[in-house]
């Protein structure tokens, strides 16, 4: 997946390296055919999904007094 930047307030968010470490369940809920308009519908439950990848955060009036940021993996 592409990297993700959220900015909350003065707090910058970047979501990277982010992955799915497997294939949620898909099950199929209702599913219907409507012939003279050719189309057919389908609702389905991905199950639990799971993403993992890297954090770094930075809040812009902390950066003024000490030059840190917050880095580390997410689950």
């Amino acid at each position: 997946m592409d990297n993700i930047l959220l900015s909350l307030e003065d707090t910058k968010i970047e979501l990277s390296n982010l992955r799915f470490p497997w294939i949620p369940d898909f099950r199929i809920i209702n599913m219907s055919v409507d012939l003279n308009m050719l189309c057919l519908d389908v609702s389905f439950k991905l199950g639990n999904l799971r993403v993992e990848g890297d954090y770094e955060a930075n809040n812009l009036t902390l950066q003024k007094l000490l030059p840190i940021s917050n880095n580390g993996k997410i689950e």
